[in-house]
């Protein structure tokens, strides 16, 4: 992201050198306009994040089970597929890896 203010400057820098640095002549009353330029990166990211939405959300519904669950005693964890499942997600990265 780069944001330059209305004299061209990046923000926290000094100005250039032979650059003006008064005001410009004409209206002074106006202030001077300040412009961001965003990357298409940014520009991806946020589309994604409206896209996909808050990432905080909760699922109260959820996570009130799992407690009950839990509290009781009766939490299970099925081993089996917890290592099932971490082998593909490790696998499925070194194939995206070698690609």
């Amino acid at each position: 992201m780069r944001v330059d203010d209305a004299r061209g400057r990046l923000e926290g820098t000094s100005p250039r050198r032979g650059a003006e640095t008064h005001a410009p002549r004409g209206n002074v009353d106006a202030a001077p306009a300040d412009r961001v330029a965003l990357s298409s990166a940014a520009r991806a990211l946020a589309g994604l994040r409206a896209e996909i939405g808050p990432l905080d959300e909760v699922r109260e519904e959820r996570v009130a089970g799992l407690r009950a669950v839990v509290g009781a005693g009766a939490y299970r964890v099925a081993m089996e597929t917890v290592a099932r499942d971490l082998i593909v997600d490790e696998l499925g990265g070194l194939l995206a890896w070698a690609a």
